[in-house]
This record gives structure tokens, C-alpha cells and sequence, in this order.
């Protein structure tokens, strides 16, 4: 076969096909006597698979004149019939991945990748070390609980054109839905009161938006937004604070002691049961939840261990109506939403609800 150079080609070997098979015979002869002195013997179910598999196939015969060798598409360096080693060139890997914060362009050679975080807002991924990644998630969680607690919340219903009889425990049985915060007057005929929870809030506005019908005249009802829970106010609501604090006393001296203490609190009322010949109960109803707490300290010190004191449960978290917030008499029994009506609240008291 005439051998044709063209430039400074170089001629291709003659391909020997006695010989191929022969060497493909040696080199798989060599590969299993290496693996058996490494890992032992094959056994005799793997070697039956094995020779199960078809044989390579000789290369074929390349009657290009400036054309290469065929070469398995593999990234591996293989042995050339004249011992001359051929490496297939690959493509560079893509890695689907962020380069790492600390890699310069220059020692990563592809340009930076642009950061999730800038388009859209969630922290950046992509190989960085625990220490990292716990710093951002803790200042992008700070950042949305700042944001969170800026911004207000509806927990407040502010009542106009209040009756000039009413006062506020008056407004108290007008309340229910939901523990109160806080209740307090800033100017004259209006009333402010502050639930816990904002849905409690809502959904009493919701019942009573078109106003209430009391004694011929209608008080308005509206929905004001304030600032959010403080930390300290959100403590006392997970220790189980509510405004109302019952007392058990044993005598009259006891009675008169605890009038004392209360009296620089914001107090709305009090009321004293008991039955005869047992000792009687006070039940203290305050007008903010702070007040509250501020007795409920007081007689957990030195000098109180003899009566026990605890929390109770709030008549306008109990009530599902207008009700009579644990007094005698409620001036406000009769009152009803402007549209539609509804039924009158009942004239038990919801203390003694309550209790049973």
C-alpha cells in the first residue's frame, strides 16, 4: 500500500488485525491477574458475566490521511498500538453552583456569578462554611422580626359618644371576644380598649361596626391600630396574666391590708365572696394587665405566703355577648347592636360561669 506525505504529515502505522485481538486478549489477561492480586480471585458467577460480555471490537480502518485514531470518548489516557500515549481533550465541567465568596475572579477563572440576594431578596447560596450561613439567616431573620414588630396592629376599639353615666366598667360589659389588655379614657364620652390578640380585635369589630343601641343613643364603635406587644407585655401573657387576680383571705384585717396595697393601682373593682363559715375570696378587677401583675408580685413576697393568690380567668375572654362583668348590677344589660339586634345578654354572672 503506497504511503502518501503530504506537509509534515507524518504516515499512519499499518494497522496488523492478527495481531488486535491477540493484544486485546493480553491486555484483559493483565488487567484481571492486576485486580486479582489487589482485591483475590473473581468469582465464578461474576466471571461467567464477564465473559458474557461482548468483546471490544478493533478499531476500524482509518483511511483518512490526516485523521486521528478512533478513541473511546472517555477522559482516560489509553496505551497506542506504539506505545504512545494519546488524552483526549474534554471540555472544561460546568458547575452548577455559586462561586464561593472568598474565590477571586482571577483564581476561579469564569466571572462571579451574580448573587440570589440581590435579585431575589433570600440570602445568598452556594459553598460557604456553617459560620457563614448562620450569621446571614440570623441577620436577614433579625431584619423581618424588626420589620414585623414596626409595624402596627388593629388590637384596639375606641368607643365614642359614650353616655355620660357609663364609666369604664360600664364599657367592660360591652367587651367580649377576648382578654383586654388595657382599658383607659383620654378624652370625655370615649372610651379606648386593647385586646391581646389582633383577631380577637377584628372579629369584635366585625359584630359591632354599625355601632350599639344604649338607652336611646348609639355609641360608635371603630378599629384604631397602636404599637405592637412589648417584650415584657408578651412575657406576662405566656406566664398566664390576665386583669383579674383572685385572693383568698381569712379575716376582715386581711381584707383591709390588701385595699391598701391596691390603692396606687388601676383598679376597676373589686368584689369580696364567701360562704358562711369558710374563708372568702377577693376578686380584684384591674383595668391594664400591668396592674395586675404588680399585685400578683407583691403577694408572692415576704409577708403574703398565707394567702394564696392566682390569676383568673378574664369575664370579657369568657363572654360570647354583651355580659355583666362579674357585678351586682349592669347598667348595661339591656344593650344591643344598632343592625342587626341581638338577644339580650343573660343575667347570670359570668363569674359564677366560670366557676362551675
Amino acid at each position: 500500500m503506497p504511503v502518501i506525505i503530504i506537509g509534515n504529515s507524518k504516515p499512519l502505522p499499518p494497522v496488523d488485525r492478527a495481531n488486535e485481538e491477540e493484544r486485546i486478549q493480553g491486555r484483559n489477561a493483565l488487567q484481571n491477574a492486576n485486580r486479582a492480586l489487589r482485591m483475590g480471585p473473581i468469582p465464578q458467577h461474576q466471571e461467567a458475566q464477564q465473559l458474557e460480555k461482548p468483546r471490544a471490537q478493533a478499531a476500524p480502518v482509518n483511511r483518512m490521511i490526516d485523521a486521528s485514531p478512533v478513541v473511546p470518548a472517555a477522559s482516560v489516557v489509553l496505551d497506542h498500538p506504539d506505545n504512545v500515549s494519546i488524552k483526549k481533550k474534554s471540555k472544561p465541567m460546568m458547575l452548577s453552583r455559586v462561586s464561593s465568596t472568598h474565590e477571586t475572579p482571577a483564581k476561579s477563572g469564569h466571572k462571579p456569578l451574580v448573587s440570589s440576594e440581590a435579585s431575589t431578596g433570600s440570602v445568598a447560596r452556594g459553598i460557604r462554611t456553617p459560620t457563614d450561613f448562620m450569621a446571614q439567616w440570623r441577620a436577614k431573620n433579625a431584619e423581618r422580626i424588626a420589620i414585623a414588630e414596626s409595624k402596627p396592629v388593629s388590637r384596639r376599639i375606641v368607643f365614642k359618644n359614650v353616655p355620660d353615666w357609663a364609666n369604664l366598667t360600664d364599657v367592660l360589659c360591652l367587651v367580649y371576644g377576648g382578654p383586654i389588655e388595657r382599658i383607659w379614657s383620654e378624652q370625655e364620652n370615649e372610651v379606648i380598649v386593647q385586646f391581646f390578640k389582633v383577631p380577637d380585635c377584628e372579629e369584635y369589630y366585625d359584630d359591632n361596626s354599625s355601632g350599639i343601641f344604649v338607652d336611646g343613643q348609639v355609641i360608635e364603635v371603630e378599629q384604631a391600630e397602636c404599637p405592637p406587644l412589648s417584650k415584657e407585655t408578651k412575657h406576662w401573657i405566656t406566664a398566664g396574666c390576665t386583669r383579674v387576680v383572685k385572693v383568698d383571705i381569712h379575716n376582715d384585717k386581711t381584707f383591709q391590708d390588701l385595699q391598701d396595697i391596691v390603692k396606687d393601682l388601676e383598679l376597676d373593682h373589686l368584689m369580696y365572696r364567701a360562704e358562711p363559715n369558710t374563708p372568702g375570696s377577693v376578686y380584684f378587677f384591674f383595668c391594664s394587665l400591668e396592674s395586675s401583675y404588680d399585685l400578683m408580685t407583691k403577694l408572692l413576697g415576704r409577708g403574703w405566703l398565707h394567702c394564696p393568690a392566682q390569676f383568673f380567668p378574664d369575664p370579657c375572654a369568657v363572654a360570647k355577648d354583651f355580659h355583666a362583668n362579674s357585678i351586682p348590677v349592669s347598667r348595661m344589660a339591656d344593650a344591643s347592636t344598632a343592625e342587626p339586634p341581638v338577644s339580650k345578654c343573660p343575667s347570670s354572672e359570668v363569674l359564677e360561669s366560670v366557676e362551675r
